[in-house]
């Protein structure tokens, strides 16, 4: 059965990304999939993005710009606007897709009308090495949301949203966040509906040194320190030690990070900042201390490198 007649809107936001619009934007039009639009949305760039983009001359390709410099929240808030299709994609500039990405994903959403987002495995690359990132073995359909709260692995560049779902929401990306903003969205949206996760992979992430995971290691658990708090309410409501589970878990998490990158001494400070001397304190205490802690943690953080 054709999907073709389904259009699939693809979300890019850039800030000066000129160096990897070639790849990344010929990894759609290689797509096997025709039915798309491109929403280009450039983040107050100061390169050469706009013109390289114009050099593809495709009417697929709609280029928007930002007169200055936004989060990637208000960035992606400014550029949902424009996204028309009954189905949606996000690609960052810097990553890629395989041809049959949306070709194969719009034909198991629209027989699973009952699902919000299909996500798939992964390949993590960059200029000298690539590991394939599989979160899960096998075909999976379920509520995902209790999982993804305790444990969030999806890949942004697989997914593809069935846009109805987007529709029941109150709003589509919260501008408040930078790095959690995927994270806040298909947590809101897995709470709604069905979930499918299929063993395939769609897409190739690109790292580098100017990704924002490695540039500014303390988003993440900043932001979903903030998340937890606006949320309390709800969490505490589906389970009353789960508030508290999952802000320790992410303490925990920035003990690692903190360790990861300066040391014993700046993970001990943090660490004696917390107030429940529990099981798992000492655990991590006594963990700090032997002489192989940082580098088990750096090959763990960077094993994807």
């Amino acid at each position: 059965m054709t999907t073709d007649f389904h259009k699939i809107s693809i979300l890019m936001n850039s800030h000066n990304g000129a160096k990897y619009i070639n790849d990344s934007v010929g990894s759609i039009i290689a797509q096997t999939h025709k039915n798309w639009e491109l929403v280009f949305f450039d983040n107050c760039s100061d390169d050469d993005s706009h013109n390289i983009l114009k050099k593809f001359n495709d009417n697929r390709i709609k280029y928007f710009s930002s007169k200055k410099f936004l989060s990637l929240g208000q960035a992606r808030k400014c550029a949902e606007n424009y996204l028309n299709g009954d189905f949606i994609a996000i690609l960052d500039v810097d990553d890629l897709w395989l041809p049959n990405k949306l070709k194969n994903q719009i034909e198991i959403l629209s027989k699973n009308m009952d699902t919000s987002f299909i996500f798939t495995a992964v390949n993590f690359f960059n200029n000298s090495n690539s590991k394939i990132f599989f979160p899960y073995k096998k075909f999976i359909k379920k509520n995902f949301f209790k999982e993804f709260l305790f444990n969030y692995r999806v890949p942004l560049e697989s997914i593809l949203i069935n846009k109805k779902y987007i529709d029941k929401l109150k709003y589509f990306f919260d501008d408040r966040y930078n790095s959690i903003t995927d994270f806040d969205l298909l947590l809101r949206l897995s709470e709604i509906s069905k979930v499918i996760y299929v063993p395939e992979i769609t897409a190739s992430w690109r790292l580098h040194d100017n990704n924002d995971t490695v540039k500014y290691p303390f988003y993440f658990v900043d932001e979903k320190k903030k998340w937890l708090k606006q949320n309390k309410k709800k969490i505490i409501n589906i389970n009353p030690k789960y508030f508290y589970i999952l802000d320790e878990k992410n303490e925990f998490e920035r003990i690692r990070i903190t360790l990861n990158i300066y040391g014993r001494v700046k993970s001990l400070k943090e660490l004696f900042k917390l107030k429940n001397y529990n099981f798992k304190f000492f655990v991590y205490f006594f963990f700090i201390l032997t002489p192989f802690s940082r580098f088990y943690l750096k090959k763990r953080h960077n094993k994807y490198l």
